[in-house]
C-alpha cells in the first residue's frame, strides 16, 4: 500500500510541477484552451501519458442525453488523475468542482485536480491554485484535506 501511495503522490507532484511551469512561463490572462495545450506539451516533455477531451456518454432511462468531457486524464491504470483546468476567478469555481467530482465518479478514478490559472495564489506564490479531490470507499468524490 505504501508503494502505491508513493507512486500516486509522485504522479500528483509531477502534474502540479507541469502546471507550475506553465503558469511561470505564461502567467495569467489566457483562455483555458491555451493552458490546456501548454499542459499537454509539458506532460509530453515529462513522458506522462494522457488523454484529452475524452467523451463520456450520459444516459437517462437508457437514452443518450449528453456527454461529460474532462479536460485531461493523466497516467495509466491504476494511477490515473482527472484534471480540470480553469482560468476563472474563484467565485465561478463551484461548478468546476462539481464537474470534476462527477467525472471522477463516472470513470471510477480516485484522484482529481482542479487547476486554476486565473491569478497568483493568495500567498503571492507564482503558481496556479490547485485543489485536490479524492474518491472515497463509497465511490463519492470529495475535497482532499489541505496540507
Amino acid at each position: 500500500m505504501g508503494e502505491s501511495n508513493a507512486a500516486r503522490e509522485e504522479l500528483l507532484e509531477k502534474i502540479k510541477g507541469v502546471a507550475t511551469d506553465v503558469y511561470t512561463a505564461l502567467g495569467s490572462g489566457h483562455h483555458e484552451t491555451v493552458y490546456e495545450k501548454a499542459m499537454m506539451v509539458g506532460l509530453r516533455l515529462e513522458h506522462l501519458p494522457y488523454e484529452t477531451q475524452r467523451k463520456i456518454p450520459v444516459n437517462y432511462r437508457d437514452h443518450f442525453v449528453g456527454e461529460l468531457i474532462p479536460d485531461l486524464i493523466i497516467g495509466k491504470s491504476p494511477f490515473r488523475v482527472i484534471v480540470e483546468l480553469k482560468a476563472d476567478d474563484k467565485k465561478s469555481l463551484a461548478l468546476a468542482r462539481q464537474q470534476l467530482k462527477t467525472y471522477m465518479e463516472a470513470l471510477e478514478i480516485d484522484c482529481g485536480l482542479l487547476i486554476n490559472f486565473f491569478k497568483l495564489r493568495d500567498n503571492g506564490k507564482a503558481a496556479p491554485l490547485v485543489e485536490e479531490f479524492v474518491r472515497g470507499a463509497d465511490g463519492k468524490a470529495t475535497a482532499a484535506a489541505s496540507d
